[in-house]
């Protein structure tokens, strides 16, 4: 059986940190796929069909042992580091003031995403505004680059693939100087094009405005070279680090392999990947694989105020949370409603993202078994 697996980067978006840092289980958080963000899942994973033994793993997932392979405590702690200071001086309110404070218009917390934390940790400023539209409530992201280089400014445009379970892809972008302005949010595939059209141009005329006569800008964010993976190398994982992963899950037929997963598709993350050097990684067990990412540096994304996730217990991590979507999956040719299951935490200065897209009957197991994935990607990277 195949099945394309494809990892959203943009799972949420921005806000104020006025609201609950803690959902509850099982509590959604969504916001538009950005063409910008790298891929960090090959798009032609095959994936098998799980053996009766593996189905009785999952069904009985308290009964499986899985033993760790790697020695605790082999790395100095790092403490946690504090968010980056953006390059530019203004601040997400202040460019809604700009944008004339449009009705149905408000701010959200920047939710940490691989994209988010990445493009933050290099510097740039990330807003992310709910919109209230006739259609339903959209996230919209926007993101400012005070030194990306000269790129082309392009019109505010909407487009959909034309299959019904998509949702319809909206973008604009600014570019002035060194400085660019990137704008993305979706809408429902039948919602009219025009929908939030108004506030989106005001937003991004915000972004022109301050771009062309910013208030100073501040020095890059620091980094620390003693944080997970400050210099990885391709993604090739040592015979140390392959055996501490696998050996969390119950793997099919001996199938195992791990791919590097691209960085720098587009201008955006190729300045990413140079400032910060983010890794990616697609691991696959035979029947299932998962994203494994890491921001060197990007600790703090995990417990900034109003971030929303389950609290979940990693060894050797100072925090950790998990966040789970619903995942609409038609690459096989049939519709299957999946869960979309992301543990995201902070160990060692740098913030480890797993991601897998799983059957909901699934989901237990697969609670647990990221919870080994991470804690022997801690135990093992450099």
């Amino acid at each position: 059986m195949g099945l394309v697996v494809i990892s959203s980067l943009l799972l949420a978006g921005c806000a104020t940190g006025e609201q609950s840092a803690v959902a509850p289980e099982g509590a959604t958080v969504e916001a538009p796929a950005d063409s910008e963000a790298p891929l960090l899942v090959p798009s032609d994973l095959p994936v098998e069909a799980p053996t009766d033994e593996i189905l009785e793993a999952i069904d009985e997932p308290g009964e499986q042992t899985y033993p760790r392979t790697w020695p605790l405590d082999a790395w100095t702690s790092v403490a946690v580091p504090a968010a980056p200071t953006p390059r530019l001086t203004t601040t997400c309110s202040r460019l809604l003031d700009e944008a004339g404070r449009p009705v149905g218009v408000r701010l959200l917390t920047v939710q940490p995403t691989i994209y988010s934390v990445a493009v933050r940790q290099a510097g740039a400023t990330v807003c992310a505004f709910a919109f209230d539209l006739p259609s339903g409530t959209t996230t919209v992201m926007l993101t400012l680059f005070a030194d990306l280089g000269p790129k082309l400014s392009s019109s505010l445009s909407c487009s959909s693939s034309g299959v019904g379970v998509v949702p319809t892809q909206c973008s604009g972008a600014v570019g002035v100087g060194n400085g660019f302005a990137r704008l993305d949010y979706e809408l429902p595939f039948d919602a009219d094009y025009m929908e939030g059209r108004t506030e989106a141009q005001a937003i991004l005329q915000a972004a022109q405005r301050e771009l062309e006569f910013p208030a100073g800008l501040r020095p890059p964010p620091s980094t620390n070279s003693a944080a997970m993976s400050s210099s990885p190398e391709p993604c090739d994982p040592s015979a140390e680090q392959k055996a501490a992963v696998f050996s969390q899950v119950d793997v099919y037929d001996g199938r195992t392999d791990v791919y590097r997963a691209s960085n720098e598709i587009n201008s955006v993350g190729t300045f990413t990947h140079e400032r910060i050097a983010v890794k990616g990684c697609a691991w696959y067990f035979g029947w299932q694989s998962a994203s494994i990412s890491i921001v060197p540096w990007g600790g703090w994304a995990v417990g900034e105020p109003g971030v929303v996730g389950t609290p979940v217990d990693v060894l050797g991590a100072d925090a950790a949370l998990r966040t789970e979507r619903p995942y609409l999956d038609y690459t096989t040719g049939d519709e299957r409603d999946m869960v979309e299951v992301t543990l995201i935490t902070s160990a060692r200065g740098s913030v480890v993202f797993v991601t897998m897209q799983v059957l909901p009957g699934q989901l237990p197991y697969w609670r647990e078994r990221l919870v080994g994935i991470t804690e022997a990607i801690v135990g093992t990277e450099p």
